[in-house]
Formats: C-alpha cells, sequence, structure tokens
C-alpha cells in the first residue's frame, strides 16, 4: 500500500512565503484536491469531481492522466510540482529561492568570502563551467535538460559564463538570497559585532532614578591636536569622564594631551586616574541613600583591585547605616566565536553597556569643534588629506622656535591650537552642552524636568514661572486670561542638563563618603611623597602631568611637625585640598591646596584671605605652644621689677593700683570681684621705671601684620 500524501508544514510556510497571495491560495488549493485524489477508491469519478471543483481558480482541462501525472510529481518533486510552471519560472528568475540546498551552498560560498559578494558568483559560475556538481542543481548539462527540456550533445561546451548567466542567476538575483547583514557581520567580522549591529536593542529608561544613583564613566579620544611643550610635535587629546545617567550631567572630566617620549612612546591615559573620578563621585559629590551603580568597562575606565577593596570597605560602613551599597558593573566582554572549536576572537566591550555617556562624545566633540580649529577628524578615511602635513610643519615651527624668547614665541601662528587654549575650549564646550535645551533627552517630561516660563507682550524677556499643571487652578485661570488676552505669552521648555541637575541632586539627597576613604580609593600609585618644611608647607609635583602643588601642613588649626614626612594626594578634579596621610597610610586629614596670588590691585582676595587665614592659624598654634615659656619669662621680669623698685625706693604702681581697686570694692559694697589688674594702669611718674610686665603684655595682644 502506498504511503499516503504528506505535506509538511516548511513545505507550506515556503509556499506562502514565496508566491503571491491569489497564487497561494490556488496553489493550496490544488494540493488539497491532490490529497483528496491520492485517498479515492473511484480515481474516475474524483477527477471529474476536482476538474469541475478546481475550474473556477484557473485549472481547465484537468484529466484523469494529467492528475495521475501531477501526483507522481508531487511524491517526487515536492509542492512545487504544483505551483504553476510559468509562477515557479518566474519564482526562480527572482532568486531561485525554492531550492534549499542551491541557496544553502551558495550562502555558504558568500560567506567563506571576507570582501563582497560578487566574486562568490564568479566562483560559482566559473565552478559550474568547469563541470562541478553544484548542491541542489547538478552540473551544467543537468541543469540545462531542466531548463531548455533536453541534454547538450556531448563535447558541447556550457553555454554560460559571468557575461551570460544562466536565467534567474544574475548577479542581481543572486545577491537576493545572499546572507543577511547579521550573518555577513558575523561571518566576516565575527559575533560580537554582529550582535552589536543588528539585534534589537535593550530598552532603558532614565524615569524613576534619583540623581547619582546611576552614573557612566567613559574615556574618549578628541579630534583635535594641540601644541604641548613635552611634545616635540602635535599630539592628540584624551579625557576622562563621568555622567549622570538621570540628568546627562556631565560633574567631572580629567583631559590632557597625549605626550610623546623622545623613543616615539606615548602616554595616554592611566587607567589608575580614573579612580579620580570615582574619589570625586564618593567624597565631593556623594551618592544617594538608595544605592548606585557605577557603569564602566573592561578596559580604561574599569575597577581595579584598588577600587574594589576601598568600595568593599565603604559598603561596610554604609550597610551599618542601613544604607544600600555602591556597586560597579563593567559591560559585557563579547569573545563569542561563530562555533565552539573554531579559533578564540579579540575581547570586545559592549558600548550600549554606558551608551549615554557614548553618545555624550559626539555632542560635545561638535561643541569643541564649533570653538577651536585644528580639528582632524575621527579616524583613518575621515582625516583631512593635508592633517599629516600640518602636524610636520608644527612640529618644524616648534624645534625652530625652541631658542626664541617666551614673548617671540607666543606670536607664532601654528596650525592647531595650544594646549592651553584648547583647554580653556574644551571646558566652554562643556559648559555649552550642559546649559543647551534644544536636546531630546529620554524621559525628560515624565521626569518633571520641565519649567514653565512667561513673557508680557511687547517685551524680549523670559520670565521662569512655575508650570501650568503645578500651578493652583484660580492662579492658572489667571494665567490663561492674560494669555488669551493677548498680555503675555506663555511657553513650557525643557530643562537643560545643568538645571535638572540642581533639581535632582536636591531630591536625592546624596550622601558624601568620609574624606578618610579618599586615600584608599585613591591608592597608593596616586599619592605624592613630600617632607613639611620649616614654612610649614608640603610642595609636591606630579611626574606625569608636571603640576606642582603647594600644600599647608596645618590640618584643623593643628601643624604637622616640621621635618615629617608624609603622603598627600590632590585630585586635579577638586585641587583645592589635599588629603594627607603618614607613610604607614594612617589618614591625617585634609590640607589646603596654597594657589599662587598675584600682589597688585587686581589680586584674588578671596584667594589671599585664604593663605592669610592659613598663616594665622599657624601663627596661633605657635602661640599657644609658647605660652607657658611666656607666663614664665613674664613671671620672672616683673617679680626683677618688683626687687628694684623696692631696691631703689620707688613705690611700685601696680600695687598701688590694686589697693586701690580694693579700696573702691569695699566702698560699693561689692565682694569677691574679680580684679583686672592689667587694665587701667595709671601713667608712671616721670622718674619712675616702665612697666615692663605691661609693656610685655601690650605686644602679646599686638595683631600680627607681617605679611612676609
Amino acid at each position: 500500500m502506498d504511503q499516503p500524501l504528506i505535506v509538511s508544514k516548511v513545505e507550506i510556510d515556503e509556499i506562502l512565503r514565496l508566491l503571491p497571495s491569489d497564487e497561494a491560495q490556488r496553489t493550496l488549493s490544488f494540493i488539497d484536491a491532490l490529497k483528496v485524489f491520492d485517498r479515492a477508491a473511484d480515481k474516475k469519478r474524483c477527477a471529474a469531481e476536482i476538474a469541475a471543483r478546481l475550474e473556477p481558480l484557473g485549472y481547465k482541462g484537468l484529466s484523469l492522466k494529467s492528475l495521475y501525472r501531477k501526483l507522481d510529481q508531487f511524491k517526487a518533486v515536492g509542492v512545487w510540482a504544483c505551483v504553476d510552471r510559468r509562477v515557479a519560472r518566474r519564482v526562480s528568475a527572482q532568486g531561485i529561492v525554492a531550492n534549499r540546498l542551491f541557496v544553502e551552498a551558495w550562502q555558504s560560498r558568500v560567506l567563506m568570502c571576507r570582501r563582497k559578494v560578487k566574486p562568490a558568483w564568479r566562483a560559482l559560475l566559473l565552478d559550474l563551467a568547469n563541470g562541478v556538481s553544484i548542491p541542489g542543481i547538478g552540473t551544467w548539462r543537468e541543469l540545462y535538460a531542466a531548463t531548455y527540456g533536453y541534454r547538450p550533445a556531448d563535447g558541447e561546451p556550457c553555454p554560460w559564463s559571468v557575461a551570460a548567466p544562466p536565467p534567474g542567476w544574475s548577479l542581481r538575483n543572486m545577491m537576493s538570497v545572499a546572507p543577511d547583514r547579521f550573518s555577513l557581520a558575523a561571518a566576516r567580522i565575527g559575533m560580537g559585532q554582529a550582535k552589536i549591529d543588528f539585534l534589537p536593542t535593550v530598552r532603558l529608561t532614565r524615569v524613576g532614578l534619583l540623581a547619582c544613583q546611576v552614573v557612566e564613566v567613559d574615556d574618549m579620544w578628541y579630534e583635535h591636536m594641540v601644541i604641548f611643550g613635552h611634545n616635540q610635535k602635535p599630539q592628540r587629546v584624551v579625557e576622562f569622564a563621568i555622567m549622570d545617567r538621570l540628568t546627562g550631567h556631565v560633574f567631572g572630566h580629567l583631559a590632557k594631551p597625549v605626550v610623546e617620549a623622545p623613543d616615539g612612546t606615548r602616554k595616554t591615559l592611566k587607567s589608575a586616574w580614573v579612580r579620580y573620578l570615582y574619589h570625586y563621585l564618593l567624597c565631593c559629590v556623594g551618592v544617594p541613600e538608595g544605592g548606585c551603580v557605577i557603569k564602566g568597562e573592561h578596559g580604561t575606565a574599569s575597577q581595579d583591585d584598588t577600587f574594589a577593596a576601598a568600595l568593599a570597605s565603604v559598603n561596610a560602613v554604609r550597610e551599618a547605616n542601613g544604607w544600600k551599597p555602591v556597586v560597579f558593573r563593567a559591560g559585557s566582554i563579547i569573545t563569542e566565536p561563530l562555533a565552539k572549536g573554531l579559533p578564540g576572537v579579540q575581547s570586545k566591550g559592549n558600548p550600549r553597556h554606558k551608551g549615554m555617556i557614548e553618545q555624550m562624545h559626539a555632542t560635545l566633540k561638535g561643541y569643541v569643534d564649533a570653538i577651536v580649529f585644528g580639528n582632524i577628524g575621527g579616524g583613518r578615511g575621515v582625516q583631512p588629506h593635508e592633517a599629516i602635513g600640518m602636524a610636520r610643519e608644527d612640529a618644524a615651527l616648534v624645534r625652530a622656535s625652541a631658542a626664541l624668547p617666551a614673548e617671540a614665541r607666543s606670536q607664532l601662528r601654528f596650525n592647531f591650537p595650544t594646549w592651553r587654549a584648547f583647554a580653556l575650549a574644551a571646558e566652554e564646550a562643556h559648559r555649552r552642552m550642559d546649559e543647551r535645551t534644544d536636546h531630546q533627552l529620554e524621559g525628560w517630561e515624565e521626569c518633571g524636568f520641565m519649567v514653565g516660563e512667561l513673557r508680557v507682550a511687547g517685551t524680549a524677556h523670559w520670565s521662569a514661572v512655575p508650570r501650568m499643571a503645578s500651578l493652583k487652578p484660580e492662579r492658572a485661570a489667571q494665567v490663561r486670561a492674560l494669555v488669551a488676552s493677548g498680555a503675555a505669552e506663555y511657553r513650557e521648555r525643557r530643562m537643560s542638563p545643568a538645571e535638572a541637575w540642581e533639581v535632582a541632586k536636591k531630591a536625592a539627597k546624596l550622601e558624601r563618603v568620609s574624606a578618610a576613604f579618599a586615600p584608599m580609593i585613591l591608592g597608593a600609585e596616586l599619592a605624592h611623597v613630600g617632607t613639611v618644611g620649616d614654612k610649614l608647607t608640603v610642595t609636591v609635583r606630579d611626574a606625569e602631568t608636571g603640576e606642582r602643588y603647594t600644600v599647608a601642613a596645618i590640618i584643623d588649626g593643628k601643624p604637622i611637625p616640621r621635618g615629617e614626612k608624609v603622603q598627600v594626594w590632590v585630585n586635579p578634579m577638586d585641587c583645592g585640598k589635599a588629603y594627607v596621610a603618614d607613610l604607614q597610610g594612617r589618614f591625617i586629614g585634609v590640607a589646603k591646596v596654597l594657589p599662587t596670588v598675584r600682589a597688585d590691585a587686581d589680586a584674588d582676595v578671596a584667594a589671599l584671605q585664604e593663605q592669610l587665614g592659613v598663616r594665622a592659624a599657624a601663627l596661633a598654634d605657635a602661640k599657644a605652644k609658647l605660652e607657658p615659656v611666656v607666663r614664665a619669662r613674664l613671671r620672672e621680669r616683673n617679680e626683677a621689677a618688683a626687687a628694684n623698685l623696692g631696691a631703689l625706693g620707688v613705690e611700685d604702681p601696680v600695687e598701688r593700683r590694686a589697693l586701690e581697686e580694693r579700696q573702691r570694692g569695699e566702698l560699693a559694697g561689692v565682694e569677691g570681684a574679680d580684679i583686672d589688674v592689667g587694665a587701667d594702669a595709671p601713667e608712671p611718674e616721670p622718674t619712675a621705671d616702665i612697666d615692663i610686665a605691661a609693656d610685655a603684655a601690650d605686644d602679646e595682644a599686638a595683631p600680627e601684620t607681617d605679611f612676609i
């Protein structure tokens, strides 16, 4: 008994996918008719019924013989035997999709060719012409017989080539059945790149976050070159930045030019410097009690052992207070080969893990490009062709001007800006980006980062007012009436990231980590060792950046002993203070970094007063230490003066004054009153000796006015 006619779901799906809907419906109706014909006992009668039923669908002249022939073809070939030949040829000419074996072999050829599809197509036609059997097709003779209905004569050459491919084998048709873009990227570049570019992304929202609940950290290369004193030729600029995920506010950034050594090696960003950002976040800005997630990476902006150990200590204290921890999360590393057993691939991080700060880089570079010249583009193939020549010209100009005085060098005009000029431009670009209101940051309205503005008719100035939705009904009605009468205009705009940051920061109630954790977070690698000098200052120098810091060795009003060696940490992002510890790492406290003050009329008064305050604190401590000696010496001098007066027969004015005070007190009826023996002393007689004790007391109370 013959096997019953079975049609797989895959074949049905293929029919529905490749054929027009009307043709697919006709084909499926014919397949159902063949199933009935295959099971029928009276084939002749069944054939007549099928012919009558299918005639309205365009099947004319169906006979018992033709149905037997179609049934045999169906069992041998499959569902494509039921498709009209003209439609089947048209589908084949459009892409030969129906031949799964051929399509799979063709796509394998394309994936093995790492550059383009056309070389794989040429190789396919060459194999066909050379008599190679193509999967799903066979040799060219078999393809010829299937196409034209007869086999070519022996010895006849293959009629097909690149110039004249077989029907349906044109490059355009073959491109339509080439692998999709994901498969091409995976085979030619790697699975990691394919996942990043062609898989759905995870949609994240800022709605519901607090300020600093999620922060993103990353490093960036600016698309500019700068002239820097340590370099013989212009170099790029690199930067660390840390951004609040809620507001998009970059609350810390640290940039430096690349420094090239004479041997050609270049110093960019040290991975340890990212701890400056972590320290600034934890000790200077603060994080919510509900915890914080630091989104970094496995590369430069990573978490090393030093920061991991410090973070564990910080979280232990937070846990004791009932607060949630601060955690560091690096993006996933994509190291997946196409299949197990294939060679390993280069590790690649997922940039979407910290996608917002990655997008910020492009925005920031646009602002910088509008402020300062010297842009060289983003990478190979996009930088100006003259960039290399411009860099060589500036390098030659730097060498030629090395012996010139500073004033003459300042008149030189380079192709690229100086580092100082670029640093000012980058700072301005950060400010402009932070104050922009024409952005489309996600979830802004839901977070309430909107502000109302009102403008009186005839004026150009908009005044900030509460949003209409937040006004009381009667007040909102008044504003609407003003707007309706034309007396005023009302609008709502998006807050800038800076405005949103100020609002969100207050709502989050950020808690700062104790300054005592600063040496742990920054680590010994970033410490500078110095000695307390005679002037109660410690001067340290950063070997990487060349910055010199003069630190006041006075903490909480108490000076560190002169000559003592200490460790000093100065965060360039908050360089007004220094964290000091002894050589064993025991935290001493936070000291002030003394700025340089100009001695002219435009001097920074605040900086001057700060340094005078440090000086006064040192003087007060020194006087406190000398107090026992001063008291003893004053006592000795008073005793000597009294003895001298007695020997000379002169009345002691101090004793006389004390007696008069006691007498006045007795007359006033006041007993036990304190007597100030140092005030209101009468002038001594012209012939009397000077009261040394009184003069000494006055000297002691005299204010310190010596600036030197």
